[in-house]
């Protein structure tokens, strides 16, 4: 890049440094300098300006993907004129560390717009449509990267109260493209390396003895017991948790619609689309851009008045009044150009510049201990019976559901998935050795899942197990494998624990395919689930639900059992009864959740038994079908369940 072209555009970093100077960092420091042969030598120094702090609020929007704790959030990493370590005065080490090379610029001779309406009816909607504008390279990313942040602190308390749902209308304009090169060598300060080489190589506040448990750290981190944290927890303060190194400068117009349920509920009754309405009222204007949205549809009882209301966000551009007017539109994106601002951001944690992978494993752990420290979680905003896992699986609903793929289920009105999966199998067609019969998790948040896997072959069927329930749970992840080798294993993410789990061992091709096919539980509480395949098996898959034990209570007060039987030929003179299996809670516990099944020869074309264990029950049972296709067929019964524990 020619250097004028450089100069010329120096304002762009600028306004890219300055806007999360106002909502996120209390001061960033930025020393440049050339890579040919030095020719820039003064630092550029960008402090806080008290006069922009009113529009914070609207600023916030773009700090809502990364972990804030007030206004410490992340950092870019840029380059700093070299100096020998006697010049750095003890002020230079609460700023950033610098990089060694320029910012790089895309610039696109036109811009483009898009406008689209989003529905953010749980927390896992919301997540998503922030990440859409904050994306984070990492380990670590979901609910928790959110978690501090306002806009995420608001939502969160107007989804737990159902009382209305959310709307995002957005409109984009993007104008440049500017970041820095990730694969050029980052040349740090000593001050940021001390820093770093302070760091204790292995984080011990997520362990179960740690003396320095998130609840206890604000009034224990002077002491000696936390100093192992204490380290960490200051890093980040001074560092950040993640780098900025890119970024879509441009505007973006976003308005925030809140409408009650019982309004939607009319809608509904009316006749009219939700999205068509919210278009219609609050939608923008048509020029330059397009919309997903048929506003034909709103046309029905105009006359009727819903509980509605909006909020608006610019940046970018020069203040605009009306959006719904299209010149008000156009006359606002021709000021864009002169007036850019960062819409959508891409980061990488802090950790990318490290060199010890002993840091870098300690990183993950820290960021989740600081997410606890300062950000707002679901478990938060939950009454203390909320945070037993128990209770909240004995009020959820269990939905499952067997047929030709592709699969999908619908979970009870006003409910969403909480957990679950689909599996695809065959046990008659040759598969080569199942390539392609794969097992998915259900999208938590969602109302419904659907796999995303067809059929393949004659007789592929697909099972489809989940639970619903009134929200996602938070600080969960799902976890799956799928292997080919005599042995496989999962293990949990962010230091989680195993909820439920098991693991599932098949074949296909033979005649008797289905009459091998083995169950493996894995164990509430423990960090990992494996088995071993026999050799009657081409392919296994586990999964298993994880959750973090220092949120959620009652996780040791669970068993879950796998069982597999009656494998064989299938007897048609034995309809209904042709063997059976019974799994019974230990410890005199009762059902939670779980499946019994049976797999078969001639699925999905025969009817065979895929059904829940109901809950509260002491034992769950499963009797084969009796029914064949053909001269013989096989089968094997399966029950997976979780057991409250009464003893």
């Amino acid at each position: 890049m020619k250097l004028r072209i450089l100069k010329k555009h120096y304002y762009v970093v600028f306004i890219l440094l300055y806007l999360y100077d106002i909502s996120c960092f209390k001061c960033i420091r930025l020393n440049n300098r050339s890579i040919y042969k030095n020719k820039y030598k003064n630092n550029v120094h960008i402090g806080t300006n008290e006069n922009i702090r009113s529009i914070e609020k609207y600023s916030n929007v773009l700090c809502n993907s990364i972990l804030c704790k007030n206004d410490k959030i992340s950092s870019f990493i840029n380059q700093r004129k070299n100096v020998d370590d006697d010049d750095e005065s003890e002020n230079d080490d609460i700023f950033f560390f610098f990089f060694f090379f320029f910012f790089f610029f895309f610039f696109f001779f036109f811009f483009y717009t898009k406008v689209y309406i989003t529905e953010c009816s749980s927390i896992s909607d919301y997540t998503k449509s922030l990440s859409a504008e904050a994306k984070v390279s990492g380990s670590y990313w979901g609910i928790a990267s959110f978690s501090a942040s306002t806009g995420y602190s608001s939502f969160l308390h107007e989804v737990t109260k159902r009382s209305k749902k959310t709307f995002l209308v957005k409109s984009n304009c993007v104008k440049y493209t500017i970041g820095l090169p990730p694969y050029i060598p980052w040349d740090k300060t000593t001050a940021y390396k001390n820093a770093v080489n302070e760091l204790p190589a292995v984080f011990t506040g997520l362990d179960k003895e740690s003396e320095c448990p998130s609840d206890v750290y604000e009034e224990n981190k002077t002491k000696s017991k936390c100093e192992n944290v204490s380290l960490w927890m200051k890093f980040f303060d001074i560092y950040g948790t993640h780098i900025i190194y890119e970024s879509q400068l441009g505007g973006k117009i976003t308005k925030i619609i809140n409408v009650s349920t019982s309004s939607i509920e009319q809608m509904k009754k009316n006749g009219v689309s939700v999205k068509a309405k919210i278009q219609a009222q609050f939608g923008f204007g048509s020029a330059g851009g397009s919309t997903d949205v048929n506003s034909n549809n709103s046309s029905a009882n105009d006359e009727q008045s819903y509980d509605m209301n909006e909020q608006l966000i610019v940046i970018g551009g020069n203040p605009i009044k009306d959006v719904t007017k299209e010149e008000n539109l156009f006359e606002w994106s021709k000021t864009v150009t002169n007036h850019p601002m960062p819409i959508n951001i891409k980061l990488t944690p802090i950790s990318d510049s490290f060199d010890s992978d002993d840091l870098k494993e300690s990183y993950d752990k820290a960021i989740i201990y600081y997410s606890r420290l300062y950000g707002l979680s679901p478990h938060d905003t939950m009454q203390k019976d909320d945070k037993d896992i128990i209770k909240i699986l004995t009020n959820a609903d269990t939905v499952t559901k067997n047929s030709a793929p592709p699969i999908n289920a619908q979970c009870p009105h006003g409910k969403v998935v909480m957990f679950g999966f689909s599996l695809k199998q065959n046990f008659w067609d040759n598969t080569n050795a199942l390539k392609g019969y794969n097992i998915e998790v259900c999208e938590a948040g969602s109302n419904s899942c659907t796999s995303k896997q067809g059929s393949s072959n004659k007789y592929d069927t697909s099972y489809l197990y989940m639970e619903c329930g009134d929200q996602p749970l938070p600080f969960s992840e799902q976890v799956i494998s799928e292997s080919t080798s005599t042995y496989n294993t999962v293990k949990c993410p962010n230091d989680y624990s195993i909820l439920l789990g098991f693991g599932i061992s098949s074949s296909s091709g033979r005649i008797n395919s289905a009459e091998y096919v083995y169950s493996t539980p894995c164990i509430p509480g423990m960090k990992s689930c494996s088995l071993n395949m026999n050799n009657d098996n081409q392919k296994s898959y586990i999964y298993v639900l994880c959750v973090d034990t220092t949120i959620w209570s009652g996780v040791n007060n669970l068993s879950l059992v796998a069982l597999d039987g009656a494998h064989g030929k299938v007897n048609r003179s034995k309809k209904y009864s042709d063997g059976e299996l019974v799994g019974t809670c230990p410890l005199d516990g009762t059902v939670l959740t779980g499946f019994k099944v049976e797999f078969h020869t001639s699925s999905p074309y025969v009817q065979t038994p895929f059904e829940k264990c109901a809950k509260s029950l002491k034992a769950c049972s499963v009797h084969g079908s009796g029914h064949a296709i053909g001269i013989q067929n096989f089968k094997s019964l399966f029950i997976y369940m979780l057991c409250k524990n009464n003893k």
